[in-house]
């Protein structure tokens, strides 16, 4: 499986719900990571939401916001756009999710 992100994504999300598998909150967040490293849009809009709620991984608004703005203008997705809109930063952390998301268009382009 290693390198089939759309796998990566729907293991990573049995493994947060507990669907045929153990359920292991880590190891879904671990899996989403790889996957959305590697565009796969489902996966980022699933960390994102990890990150917002705490589920898994220790809540944090930056990295969702991060996460949910790669998922909102690489895919189109009208749900991260609603998470990232949801998520109130301060000027200082919309700057540096700003840098966040130019890093990561950068690495995508060196892929």
């Amino acid at each position: 499986m290693q390198g089939y992100h759309p796998a990566q994504s729907s293991l990573g999300s049995m493994y947060h719900s507990g669907e045929g598998v153990p359920k292991d909150l880590v190891k879904a967040v671990g899996l989403w990571e790889k996957a959305a490293a590697f565009g796969f849009i489902d996966a980022q809009y699933n960390l994102a939401l990890a990150y917002y709620l705490g589920s898994g991984v220790k809540k944090n608004e930056l990295l969702a916001y991060a996460w949910s703005n790669i998922a909102a203008e690489y895919g189109g997705s009208v749900i991260a756009k609603s998470l990232r809109n949801s998520i109130t930063l301060t000027k200082a952390q919309q700057e540096l999710a700003s840098q966040m998301f130019m890093n990561w268009q950068l690495g995508q382009v060196y892929r």
